[in-house]
């Protein structure tokens, strides 16, 4: 329950910071990323692995779809993903399949059409990779 509130308004705080056009910064990560920790760390025995997973996928599809109706930059995006991923003692997301499954399913969430996505310039360093582009268009899809 006290991660589920976490997260809205970690999200709601993320919307409002796309929404005025200001950058996520890295002092607003690093206590979410704080906040996020405490409580985990408290409730931990709450959520098995598999559960963990489905929350980091669930945090990184919101916070892309979040992301994909702002105009900040590809740089912004991918240190937001790092941010994400670190929260959850994920180290290597740009190896992990699911984290571009996640995303994909973000952009279809915010309602983005394959043409969209192509064309956006904060997707273009993740797109031109192609095993990248391949597992974002495979969760756009599912």
């Amino acid at each position: 329950m006290k991660i589920k509130l976490l997260k809205i308004v970690v999200l709601l705080i993320v919307a409002a910071c796309l929404a005025t056009g200001c950058a996520f910064s890295r002092s607003v990560s690093k206590s979410v990323s704080k906040s996020v920790r405490t409580i985990s760390e408290s409730s931990s025995d709450l959520f098995s692995d598999s559960s963990a997973k489905a929350l980091y996928d669930s945090d990184i599809k919101e916070a892309t779809c979040l992301f994909a109706g702002s105009n900040q930059t590809s740089d912004q995006y991918l240190r937001m993903l790092g941010s994400i991923a670190l929260e959850y003692g994920i180290t290597d997301w740009e190896q992990d399949a699911t984290t571009y499954h996640a995303i994909g399913a973000g952009l279809r969430q915010a309602g983005y059409s394959v043409d969209d996505m192509q064309n956006s310039t904060f997707m273009q360093p993740l797109l031109t990779k192609p095993d990248c582009a391949q597992h974002i268009l495979a969760g756009y899809s599912f």
